[in-house]
């Protein structure tokens, strides 16, 4: 993480070398190709094959089997079916996720996925961009149960702050290549659930599946009867769907040429943005009691490779991360053109910072770390750890 004083000039530069290099990577690597028509949406019929297709060699097929919501109460079950529903037959609405439910005061909102684009193959599962989400909620008594669905619906539309969700039945997209393959190594993870082994930092709708996969808490007896945990079945369980935030791009197929082997493969970009303390820019900065930094994300570049003549693909992965400096400060905007920076004393902040350092060694086991940061003092602040 690094946080320095630029001038826009300098931005400019930064941004315009960027740019410059991505494109002869693209092209070069790539392939310059000629310009192809418009891409057309997915059809609703093609892409539930393809799901279909997916869930056999993932969790098994759903389609025979429904999960049903009782959105005044909160209430979830499954209907089984004798034959799989058709898509879009007797009235029914093609649905290719379930994004959470979340119970309000007097009703629950219930929201799914109704229309995504495939943009990638990652671990041989497809990778989808959601388009199209839909919220249902039911009669409340409370006014502002009509607000809190209003909020959700924006919160989740793919053309407003709800862009950039992406999801995908067996890719596991919460997680780096690093932690997947150890993932695939434990016995008792690699069969699990995709929302049991995901990555809590990047499960950005883990919130609302509590009603799917936590113990629910009901009355016995009427409103004023004791309180019980109701653990939701396992079979319930299997239609919640992690969804990332962020972006996820693709180049494929390549085709690179060394001096002793030709390989095809592919170069896959992600983007995780954090579920903890989210926010815009000034109004959310550094970190908070837990040393969890503000807008906190982390970046892979997957590189897979594959011999033209046969074996096993190699695969590369770097990641890095960045985030608000993980320090007590605030910037709140007002006229100036540099809105004026309060730090908290360090004795206020050294817990927090020490709490963030010890939470990266833990989560990326690295053998030496670096934080390099710049305070408002210019002072630089450096955190190693040697290898054992």
């Amino acid at each position: 993480m690094a946080y320095s004083r630029t001038t826009p000039l300098q931005i400019g530069l930064q941004l315009g070398i960027g740019g410059a290099i991505f494109w002869y990577l693209k092209t070069t690597l790539y392939g310059a190709k000629p310009a192809a028509e418009p891409k057309q949406q997915e059809g609703a019929s093609g892409l539930l094959a393809k799901l279909d297709a997916e869930s056999k060699h993932t969790s098994g097929v759903y389609w025979r089997a429904s999960l049903t919501v009782e959105l005044n109460s909160g209430v979830v079950g499954l209907a089984e079916h004798s034959v799989p529903l058709a898509a879009g037959g007797g009235g029914a609405e093609v649905v290719y996720g379930v994004i959470g439910l979340a119970r309000l005061l007097g009703t629950c909102a219930l929201a799914v996925i109704t229309a995504a684009e495939q943009v990638a193959l990652l671990r041989g599962h497809p990778v989808y961009l959601v388009t199209g989400t839909r919220v249902l909620a039911g009669e409340s008594a409370f006014k502002d149960d009509a607000r809190y669905v209003a909020l959700i619906r924006e919160a989740l539309d793919p053309a407003g702050a709800g862009r950039g969700l992406f999801f995908s039945h067996g890719a596991d997209l919460t997680l780096s290549q690093q932690r997947w393959a150890a993932v695939a190594a434990d016995p008792s993870l690699a069969t699990a659930p995709l929302w049991r082994r995901a990555d809590a930092r990047f499960f950005w709708n883990k919130f609302l599946t509590l009603p799917l996969t936590g113990a629910l808490v009901e009355r016995v007896g009427g409103d004023n009867g004791p309180e019980i945990e109701v653990t939701p079945p396992s079979e319930v369980a299997r239609f919640v769907l992690p969804i990332i935030a962020g972006s996820v791009q693709q180049l494929a197929p390549l085709e690179l040429a060394a001096s002793a082997a030709v390989y095809s493969g592919s170069l896959t970009l992600i983007a995780r943005r954090s579920a903890a303390r989210g926010g815009t820019r000034l109004w959310r900065r550094g970190a908070d009691q837990k040393g969890a930094p503000a807008n906190l994300v982390e970046t892979e570049q997957l590189l897979v490779l594959t011999p033209a003549s046969g074996g096993d693909p190699v695969v590369a992965s770097f990641v890095q991360i960045r985030g608000s400096i993980p320090l007590l400060w605030s910037q709140v905007p007002n006229i100036k053109y540099k809105p004026t920076t309060s730090v908290a004393p360090p004795s206020s902040y050294e817990p927090v910072f020490d709490r963030h350092a010890r939470n990266l060694l833990s989560t990326y086991q690295a053998r030496g770390a670096a934080l390099l940061c710049c305070t408002p003092r210019r002072s630089l602040l450096k955190l190693r750890e040697s290898s054992a």
